[in-house]
């Protein structure tokens, strides 16, 4: 077997060769440290998809967790219709104190990007949210597992209190792939303790791929492989009622000019919501460290965002947020000029403990390309029936270039019962209008199995089509053993 491929199971061999050290292995209330193999547990899940007809069915997932209070495991893995299983990611996390003030993670394989390490490997770009997330000082994972086939990234996420590093590669060779490594400090500074700070640095290089011969760049640009370097850093403050952040990065490519970016936001907050502006200015030469190009040379914008609860004994609560941003998009090929967008989006809500209802809306308008205005909405209540009954209802309608005809409308709707917290079964009906229009008619039940320790979650989807699926449906186990 590949040396690769089993590394990441020999380093969790090794974690737990680890002597059982006093620090780590003595009861709860003597060093605030949890005891190294208390709690031990063993979670699973398997979802099984199949489908009837001329298309395929979605690979099979399967997901196993197992480990203590103070460490942990988990592997993520999938199966394709005719072919063999395969693990697609794999982290062991490390945790000897019960306050976290000690964190380890590590990654193998397919791995998603959160929070700060989303942001620095990738340029602004448009959005279609409907309110507008201010960036504030977090501790949160930069990293997440994926379920991508043949990935063999790797990846390191480390906090000692308010100290972090997190460091990323691929081990087919740093010579030939992307690699970065970031740093910082999160917390409360001493100027100031009611604030919470962060100041975060990264730096690392990508690789640019060669360009087709039908390359539509000029002669001048790149035709080889190269190297681009990137380094910048984050700073984000925030307190009671103020929050801001800055991020600049520059990057220096082998074959190409440098580039820089820069993205901003700052918020007002009030005992019912916040008002949030935001900027972000791009070089058109400018590559993240995803290797992505800027697409979006300029967006700034702004965004209220509103809430209120009348009966706190009941919950009643209304909010209400929008987005509005103006943006400059580069052409698709170098004889075309940039284009001018502009983008609106909000939303409304309002929610009981049994029952909410909510309508989005999103409008984009572009200078070049067709007009588009997207409207949702749903609602659901359980009021019924000692809160047994389930209704949920959803429309989703887009309407492209000014036609009065919708390029797609979508409704969906369904009925459950649920007889315990385990178990319910109910059925659901949708339609959808696109190119033709299609009919799914769902029916679905879950159940919980319990035999002392062990606890199994059963759910099964079964659906009926009116285009060429006829039949599809998934069915998923879920075991629990504590």
């Amino acid at each position: 077997m590949n040396t690769v491929k089993i590394m990441p199971f020999i380093f969790f061999i090794t974690l737990l060769q680890v002597p059982e050290a006093e620090v780590f292995c003595r009861e709860k209330g003597e060093t605030g440290s949890p005891a190294l193999f208390s709690k031990p547990f063993i979670e699973s899940r398997y979802k099984k998809n199949f489908i009837t007809g001329n298309k395929k069915a979605e690979p099979d997932l399967f997901r196993v967790k197992a480990g203590t209070e103070a460490l942990q495991i988990s592997v993520y893995g999938k199966k394709k219709d005719g072919e063999t299983s395969e693990f697609t990611s794999f982290k062991t996390g490390f945790f000897p104190f019960q306050d976290n003030r000690i964190m380890f993670n590590f990654f193998y394989g397919s791995i998603g990007f959160n929070g700060f390490a989303s942001r620095m490997r990738n340029p602004p770009e448009k959005t279609t949210s409907v309110v507008y997330y201010p960036v504030i000082p977090t501790k949160s994972q930069f990293f997440s597992q994926g379920t991508a086939s043949g990935k063999t990234n790797m990846a390191v996420d480390m906090l000692f209190g308010n100290w972090r590093v997190a460091l990323y590669g691929d081990t087919k060779g740093c010579a030939s792939s992307p690699s970065w490594a970031s740093g910082g400090w999160t917390g409360k500074p001493v100027f100031l303790p009611s604030a919470n700070l962060s100041v975060l640095f990264f730096g690392g290089k990508n690789i640019l791929g060669k360009k087709n011969d039908d390359s539509w760049y000029h002669s001048y640009h790149r035709e080889n492989e190269s190297e681009s370097l990137c380094a910048g850093s984050e700073i984000s403050f925030k307190t009671k009622r103020f929050s801001a952040s800055v991020m600049v990065s520059g990057t220096d490519g082998t074959l190409r000019p440098d580039g820089t970016m820069i993205r901003t936001d700052a918020s007002l907050y009030g005992k019912h919501g916040r008002l949030s502006v935001f900027y972000s200015k791009t070089d058109r030469d400018y590559t993240a460290l995803s290797g992505n190009r800027a697409k979006m040379l300029e967006r700034a914008g702004f965004s209220p965002y509103i809430v209120f609860t009348f009966n706190r004994k009941k919950w009643t609560r209304f909010s209400a947020g929008s987005i509005f941003y103006k943006a400059m998009e580069k052409g698709v090929k170098e004889d075309s000029g940039d284009s001018e967008s502009f983008y609106a989006g909000g939303y409304i809500n309002a929610a009981t403990l049994t029952s909410g209802g909510t309508f989005k809306l999103k409008k984009d308008m572009d200078s070049i390309r067709r007009n588009r205005l997207q409207i949702e909405s749903s609602f659901k209540s359980a009021a019924l029936m000692s809160r047994r009954l389930v209704f949920e209802v959803s429309t989703k309608t887009v309407f492209t270039g000014g036609n009065k005809i919708p390029e797609q409308n979508k409704t969906t709707g369904s009925v459950t019962f649920r007889s315990t917290i385990y178990r319910s079964i109910g059925i659901g009906a949708e339609r959808l209008s696109e190119k033709g229009t299609s009919y799914t008619v769902s029916a679905f039940f879950t159940e919980r199995i319990s035999a002392g320790r062990l606890k199994t979650d059963l759910s099964c989807k079964i659906s009926a089509h009116t285009d060429e699926r006829k039949f599809s449906g998934n069915i998923t186990v879920k075991t629990l053993l504590k």
